[in-house]
């Protein structure tokens, strides 16, 4: 573990001493919120008619709105709390 300083990278220091046992806890705890939440973030994607026609026309933009946002969000938030768990 040379070059990781355990007070900048604790998350990587925690994944590291779970036991395999752990981990496998932990993926079974998060993986339903992470599916939910990246079906969430496709359905804004095909939903959003306005950025299909922008990409049509060529102008280009990315695939962001309010249900793509909250779901990005949602995720990384939900993540860190159940880490913090």
């Amino acid at each position: 573990m040379e070059g990781v300083d355990p007070f900048q990278d604790v998350h990587l220091l925690r994944a590291q001493n779970q036991s395999n046992f752990e981990q496998i806890i932990y993926t079974a705890r998060t993986m339903p919120f992470r599916i939910m939440f990246a079906i969430l973030e496709n359905a804004g994607q095909l939903l959003d008619s306005e950025s299909w026609a922008n990409t049509v026309s060529g102008n280009e933009e990315d695939y962001s709105n309010w249900l793509t946002r909250f779901a990005k969000n949602g995720q990384e938030n939900f993540i860190k709390i159940l880490m913090e768990s």
